[in-house]
């Protein structure tokens, strides 16, 4: 039994949107991505968005970690080509802004056309992309994969109040 009173993403929205996922998107204008890179703790993670005007489908996800940065880029680069991914958001975070550079100059030679922009990561830009995640989730417009990992990080996925009265997301 999970208490969801403290969860960001309910179960029910979650539920939903898996569902929403045996839909096809045969209408879907175009493939999108983010890209948030890690190496040794923590994994490395792509999602790739089919995105049409009734909202978006996730249509591919890769972790994975442990792994150096020229065999990353280059795994990441075969991604973007598989699922044929037209523009994508790369995390330009700390290690990520050289890496960005890499990485645009490792499509430019395989001649993957995908614009890659950087984002950086912040309180507050995770703040938004976390409250608009969940704004979709609620108005059942993103379908999910079944996939077991993704629905426990969503199930787990938590806000708390600091005693200085800020969010923390865990």
């Amino acid at each position: 039994f999970i208490d969801d009173a403290s969860c960001v993403f309910p179960l029910e929205d979650v539920e939903a949107a898996a569902r929403n996922a045996e839909c096809g998107m045969e209408n879907a204008e175009y493939v999108v991505a983010g890209i948030d890179w890690a190496r040794y703790s923590d994994f490395t993670a792509v999602v790739a968005l089919a995105v049409d005007e009734s909202g978006c489908r996730v249509v591919g996800i890769d972790r994975f970690n442990r792994m150096g940065w020229d065999r990353q880029i280059e795994r990441v680069a075969d991604f973007l080509r598989t699922h044929r991914v037209s523009a994508a958001l790369a995390d330009s975070t700390s290690i990520g802004d050289p890496l960005l550079d890499q990485f645009r100059s490792r499509l430019w030679e395989s001649g993957v056309d995908t614009t890659v922009e950087g984002y950086g990561f912040t309180n507050t830009s995770k703040q938004e992309l976390i409250d608009n995640l969940a704004l979709q989730f609620a108005h059942r417009s993103l379908a999910i994969p079944r996939d077991e990992q993704l629905m426990r990080e969503l199930q787990y996925f938590e806000y708390e109040l600091t005693q200085s009265g800020n969010i923390r997301m865990t």
